[in-house]
């Protein structure tokens, strides 16, 4: 039987697939534990499929089976003190908010795994650079990075809603991949200690996507002071954003919109 509830314990192990194989009950056995070392042996078959050590924020070590192949949703959300996962096979999946709230560290940007909304959300991390091969940035994938200021989109193709919204990136480039960027992905950020909660623009967005669709909704893609459509362009369609104030073309740009 597992050892769970109980302030005092630093560390859990778990011999039986009892409190772990499914529902609500498996899944409270962990939330907000205080654990700081937990370990789930090789005889555990099942995992709940939300929210395993959600809110665990003294939780420093996880050893799981190395049957696992993806982390399920909201599995490490909130485990702010996390420094080590053990055991797992080559992970395939990131369910949606699997990491949100975690330390930095545990950004890994793999080009054949799959990546739901919100995986890495509101994270301490400084810089992105998407490795070669990476196409698709799922919505609110870096969502309220509140440290977030410089990003390399490599050779990605595709970025979902508010995939970088509350970011504070100043500059940015759209490379000539980008063929889609949905809603307020590139929308400015929170002004540090507003007293009504404004926002600041983005200072430069620079777009070269060939044939580029900007987001859908009333608000548009980006919020900058200056975007720059750069000569490669040859269309955009959707809406920039209505709080850009200066639009300029690149010498020899061909753009239709």
């Amino acid at each position: 039987a597992a050892e769970v509830g109980f302030e005092n314990y630093h560390s859990a192990i778990y011999t039986s697939t009892s409190q772990l194989s499914s529902g609500a009950a498996a899944i409270d056995a962990l939330y907000g534990t205080p654990f700081r070392t937990i370990v789930i042996p090789e005889t555990v078959k099942y995992l709940p499929e939300e929210g395993l050590f959600y809110g665990c924020s003294r939780l420093e070590e996880v050893t799981l089976p190395s049957s696992v192949t993806e982390y399920s949703k909201d599995m490490f959300a909130g485990c702010t003190s996390l420094q080590s996962i053990k055991g797992v096979g080559k992970i395939t999946k990131y369910c949606e908010g699997c990491f949100a709230g975690c330390d930095a560290k545990w950004i890994y940007l793999d080009p054949e795994a799959e990546y739901e909304a919100r995986v890495f959300a509101e994270m301490d991390v400084e810089s992105i650079t998407f490795p070669a091969g990476f196409k698709t940035v799922p919505n609110e994938m870096f969502y309220k990075c509140e440290k977030l200021s410089s990003v390399d989109l490599g050779e990605v193709e595709s970025i979902g809603n508010y995939a970088f919204n509350g970011c504070p990136i100043k500059t940015v480039i759209i490379p000539k991949s980008v063929t889609y960027v949905g809603e307020d992905v590139f929308s400015g950020y929170p002004i540090p200690n507003s007293l009504y909660g404004e926002w600041a623009p983005m200072d430069n967005v620079y777009i070269y996507g060939e044939n580029i669709q900007l987001g859908p909704g009333g608000t548009g893609t980006i919020s900058a002071t200056q975007v720059t459509i750069g000569n490669t362009v040859r269309r955009i369609s959707g809406m920039i954003g209505r709080n850009t104030s200066t639009i300029i073309f690149e010498e020899g740009s061909v753009c239709e919109h």
